[in-house]
């Protein structure tokens, strides 16, 4: 399928000089703190990630979710222009979308993601973004790694606030300049979206509620910008209110200076939780919970298994979990694997492309980041320093829940690698963090 026209490549070098004087205009405001290089450089990456995302799509695969994105969002552009009525459709769900299309003649170029609504709402968001861009797929695809770069800077300034300034160079590494985040953060893709709209959550919380600039156009955007997340991602809303919510209680509970009203407070929550559990039968919930988790997971292994068998080449670089029974039992047991697949797989072994050897190298690098950090800290300290902050708390539940729902659903490492990079900022920074606090106390012991 061609989707790459020469069009593409003519009007490219226009838009990217659009977008790097706005960027150049930004980037002033960051001199005098040494991040200016750093601004501009992340901008570069993000471009180039955009740019080669979709000669990777082009040229090596030849089909991807992006193209399917890309036509869907023909299809809508196509209604409004054959009725400039059918703009309401960018606020219909897609099943609706769908019927419309089909009424109105494009029922054969609607694409089979379509009637999903997160998957139409970024076909909604290229349909828009058409209209500017003469609907060049290649052009499109930068204006989403734009907004990628925007948010993925708002959350390395945050993290670089929150560290007090110190590793920079290693935060951003970790944070901007890591291959895999650039890459596969950039292109027409719900991640990119995720990246861009999470980061600015993040900003915007620390702005209000940290700093104390608090501003109801700031709420109004978090809002807005939280419902974007559950349409696209619902999980990913989920996974932080949830870390956010242990993270402020947790935190609440530490500011308490006397030692015996924290144990009182933990010990009627715990009372509490326990009577709940007692007074209410919760055993039919819990299974429930627990028989929809497993045929969740189950499914999207045989729909991997199913694609595996079509002889596809990009479906080759998979992997299996080992059975799972129907109990919360075999959940637990089975989350430390498929927390360590998520964070430290593929195996460089296990690399059958040269895409996923790259990404293997990767998790290399990852894993013996974390095994460094770890030992340095004698794995005591490392515990201690996250219960202690309840920012790296919240970034260790981030990372382990989000780990722990891609690791359950997901059987295909290039699929894997692209989730990942929503909570791998959050990971990287945690142990940047802990590895500052460890060189202090060290630093600090030798000068005394």
């Amino acid at each position: 399928m061609q989707i790459l026209t020469t069009y593409d490549f003519v009007l490219l070098p226009v838009y990217l000089f659009i977008f790097y004087l706005v960027v150049r205009k930004k980037s002033k405001k960051y001199e005098e703190a040494g991040l200016r290089k750093f601004f501009i450089t992340t901008f570069i990456l993000r471009m180039a990630g955009s740019v080669g995302y979709c000669l990777l799509l082009q040229y090596y695969y030849g089909y991807g979710d992006s193209f399917g994105f890309y036509l869907g969002g023909n299809v809508i552009s196509d209604m409004i222009q054959h009725d400039i009525s059918s703009v309401k459709y960018l606020f219909a769900p897609a099943k609706e979308i769908v019927a419309a299309a089909k009424a109105m003649g494009f029922g054969d170029d609607i694409p089979v993601s379509m009637p999903n609504d997160s998957n139409a709402f970024i076909m909604k968001l290229s349909a828009v973004l058409s209209f500017f861009t003469f609907n060049k797929y290649m052009l499109i695809s930068v204006c989403f790694g734009f907004f990628s770069f925007i948010g993925i800077w708002k959350l390395f300034y945050v993290f670089y606030q929150l560290n007090e300034k110190k590793n920079v160079k290693l935060l951003v590494f970790f944070v901007l300049y890591f291959p895999s985040l650039w890459f596969w953060g950039s292109g027409l893709l719900k991640e990119p979206v995720c990246v861009g709209v999470l980061g600015i959550i993040i900003y915007l919380f620390y702005k209000n509620f940290i700093e104390k600039k608090f501003s109801f156009r700031d709420m109004t955007a978090l809002l807005f910008l939280l419902i974007i997340l559950t349409i696209i991602k619902n999980y990913i809303t989920v996974i932080l209110l949830v870390s956010f919510f242990v993270a402020v209680v947790y935190n609440a509970i530490k500011k308490i200076k006397l030692v015996i009203f924290r144990i009182m407070i933990i010990a009627i929550v715990s009372i509490i939780i326990i009577f709940s559990l007692i007074t209410f039968d919760v055993q039919p919930y819990i299974k429930a919970f627990v028989d929809d988790t497993v045929s969740q997971i189950q499914l999207f292994q045989k729909g991997y298994q199913s694609v595996q068998e079509m002889d596809d080449v990009g479906s080759k670089a998979t992997f299996g979990i080992s059975n799972i029974d129907p109990t919360l039992e075999s959940i637990l047991i089975n989350s430390p694997g498929v927390i360590g697949t998520c964070l430290f797989r593929p195996f460089v072994w296990e690399s059958q492309k040269v895409i996923i050897f790259f990404a293997s190298l990767e998790a290399l690098l990852t894993l013996f980041m974390t095994v460094y950090v770890i030992g340095k800290t004698k794995v005591l300290w490392f515990f201690k320093y996250i219960f202690t902050d309840a920012v790296l708390l919240f970034c260790l539940i981030f990372s382990i829940l989000f780990a722990l729902v891609i690791g359950y659903t997901t059987f295909n490492f290039g699929t894997m690698i692209r989730y990942k990079i929503i909570f791998l900022p959050f990971y990287f920074f945690m142990l940047i963090e802990i590895y500052g606090r460890y060189q202090a106390v060290h630093r600090k012991q030798n000068t005394t």
